[in-house]
């Protein structure tokens, strides 16, 4: 299993989600809530937000059935 952070259409707008895949790359669960940022040291969050941020460029934006 594989997992990366994934922008998700909502209701309200778009979120990032812990997305998680089996080994075909085929989405099996997501994480019930946004990922908020929440790190020990500031360098940790910025490590954290700089690899979101590139998963954002790199993957558009999903809808998801179970995602409001």
């Amino acid at each position: 299993m594989s997992w990366n952070y994934r922008a998700i259409e909502t209701k309200s707008g778009v979120a990032i989600y812990a997305v998680y895949y089996d080994q075909d790359g085929k989405i099996i669960f997501t994480d019930l809530e946004p990922y908020v940022a929440h790190e020990e040291s500031a360098g940790a969050l910025i490590k954290r937000l700089t690899l979101i941020l590139e998963e954002a460029k790199s993957h558009p934006p999903i809808a998801l059935p179970w995602i409001e």
